[in-house]
């Protein structure tokens, strides 16, 4: 963890005087009512002399191995610190110039290029989607045709970019069904979506005529002076970049994106960020009128009316006080920002930890006194809470201590720990590596709800990557017929098949993997000690992993259950590309080099 040396210290209470009589010598004006800390009418300076004093012990408390944050205070950014390292098995600090992946803190910087674009006449938030996306493009983002049967056409077609921008469009994140389909009919409800905010990329994409990277970078990044942001992978961020770190602290490669997303992917520091937040808030670039209407509260997040969404931000109401918001979660990166929209206060931290937003709530209230209240609705638990207790005793204790551990935490709220959220732990303890624990998990969840296909079927899963293959297909078919909700058809088919891939996989002779290696634009095979392995470049994972065949041209990666890779032959043998097969997703495809 970073240390504050002595002469660092004195240069903050330096800091400090200079900043606490701000006010000038011919003014006795007392700070003002929404600084950073109103309720202790501290002054800006005072409070980042107790943040740089208490952070570190809140990370070492967390694990976060690094942390940046920048300070907001009457509309300017008024302090920039790092702390800890960029990787937790070296020991190079984090700086202010260290970059992080911003994850979905990205959304707000797509959403004001948007406004951008309606400035110029380019995009009216009201006009249909689909009044000028391409129906090719639309296809190839559905992943099946617009005359597929039990897709909802009608619905997207209403679709518009003030719905997407403020996430009330019905539309996905995360998971899809193999026919799209809508949470509820576009404008009336709000559900987060990362699909939404794609499918409006895909327009401003067809209008502009460049790349979103390009896009974001002239109307964004360049003329914000966000130099050390991007949208795509640069060659200089290799020194300054910031590895991503597990629950336990487990360093990941560094993922090099070279394809832009309006959803998430922006490299960016907490300084960068936090001038695109002062900029947001003084409607620096927009037209006033367009700027008021980025801020403005669009839809309810809930049945109360302390949370919603703006064209681009979320936004809380508190006290009086009405601030943007917005969480980043990239499972190794993540990060928060908060601002109130009268420009005043607000802060950006950026974590390179699976538990930054485990201290959200200290930091934020540390730094501006407002609630964290997005966090908390978004259900991140606290540091020193019961879930984390949870993870630090089964790492420790084993798989032994699973089921009891379990019963505690799930007894003790089971509000909270629903059985979704069990099984969310479970997938956790997976990414962790520890399968037996994972199987634990899912085992009690099927013992508390014995008729539930879709525990059945996270159960044999969960036991397939135990390598515990015994009753997993029975428990697949089971799945399939469950009188409480059975489990779809096609994915117990998609598991079925990495099963008989994990089990009993074709063989390949050496002949017909030889054929197979290559290499595949970013997609890599390889034979390698008598069976094919696979890496895909910029992902952050550079160990190539073993591959089973579960058909001449189908195979699975072993340890990855939804995701499988198809080759296609030319008319004499020959692949020509690797088509990418995602359980719930679109396919993207990969042309063969040579």
């Amino acid at each position: 963890m970073k240390q504050l040396g002595a002469v660092w210290v004195v240069w903050m209470i330096a800091i400090l005087l200079l900043v606490g009589c701000r006010a000038g010598d011919d003014s006795e004006e007392p700070a003002s009512a929404s600084s950073p800390s109103s309720a202790t009418h501290e002054t800006s300076g005072e409070v980042t002399i107790r943040l740089a004093a208490d952070i570190p012990s809140t990370m070492e408390r967390a694990r976060i191995p690094g942390l940046q944050i920048a300070l907001i205070a009457d509309g300017e950014v008024v302090w920039e610190e790092g702390f800890g390292v960029v990787n937790a098995e070296g020991d190079e600090p984090v700086t202010v110039d260290t970059v992080f992946e911003a994850a979905s803190l990205t959304k707000p910087v797509f959403a004001y290029a948007v406004m951008k674009m309606v400035d110029r006449g380019e995009i009216d938030l009201d006009t249909p989607i689909m009044d000028r996306l391409p129906t090719e493009k639309l296809e190839g983002f559905l992943g099946h045709s617009i005359d597929t049967e039990g897709y909802r056409h009608d619905q997207m077609q209403t679709i518009t970019p003030r719905q997407v921008l403020s996430h009330s469009a019905g539309m996905a994140h995360g998971y899809r069904a193999d026919v799209y389909t809508f949470t509820f009919e576009p404008g009336t409800d709000w559900k987060y979506s990362s699909d939404g905010y794609r499918l409006l990329q895909l327009l401003v994409e067809h209008i502009d005529g460049r790349t979103l990277g390009e896009v974001v970078e002239s109307f964004v990044l360049e003329p914000l002076a966000m130099s050390s942001s991007s949208l795509v992978w640069r060659d200089d961020f290799e020194a300054v970049m910031a590895h991503g770190h597990s629950l336990f602290g487990r360093p990941s490669g560094i993922r090099r994106w070279d394809d832009a997303s309006s959803a998430s992917g922006l490299f960016t520091t907490a300084g960068d960020y936090a001038r695109f937040v002062v900029a947001v808030v003084a409607g620096e670039g927009l037209k006033q009128e367009t700027a008021r209407e980025m801020l403005g509260w669009v839809v309810d997040m809930n049945d109360g009316d302390s949370l919603g969404w703006s064209l681009g931000f979320g936004l809380q109401r508190h006290q009086e006080r009405v601030a943007l918001w917005q969480w980043g979660d990239e499972e190794i990166f993540r990060n928060y920002v908060i601002a109130s929209i009268d420009g005043r206060d607000g802060v950006v931290y950026l974590t390179n930890s699976f538990n930054g937003l485990s201290v959200c709530s200290d930091v934020v209230e540390g730094a501006t006194g407002l609630p964290a209240l997005g966090c908390l609705d978004r259900g991140y638990q606290p540091a020193d809470g019961p879930y984390y207790e949870f993870f630090w005793a089964v790492e420790k204790e084993g798989p032994n201590s699973v089921l009891p551990r379990l019963a505690d935490l799930v007894d003790g709220d089971p509000e909270l720990f629903d059985a979704d959220r069990v099984s969310g732990i479970a997938w956790i303890l997976e990414g962790e590596g520890m399968a037996a624990e994972a199987a634990e998990v899912h085992r009690f969840n099927l013992d508390r709800n014995p008729d539930n296909g879709k525990m059945m079927i996270r159960a044999a899963r969960a036991g397939i990557l135990a390598d515990e293959f015994e009753g997993a297909g029975e428990l697949l078919r089971s799945a399939a017929k469950a009188s409480e909700e059975p489990a779809s058809p096609t994915d117990v088919a998609w598991l079925t098949d990495y099963l008989k891939a994990m089990e009993n996989p074709v063989r390949l002779d050496h002949a017909s993997m030889s054929v197979i290696a290559g290499d595949y634009g970013p997609r890599h095979i390889r034979v390698v000690d008598g069976e094919l392995v696979y890496m895909r470049a910029g992902t952050g994972v550079s160990a190539h992993r073993s591959l089973r065949a579960v058909s001449a041209d189908t195979l699975f990666i072993a340890g990855v259950t939804n995701f499988k890779l198809r080759v296609e032959f030319d008319g004499n043998g020959r692949p020509t590309k690797l088509v990418g097969l995602y359980q719930g997703g679109s396919p993207d495809e990969s042309l063969r080099d040579d």
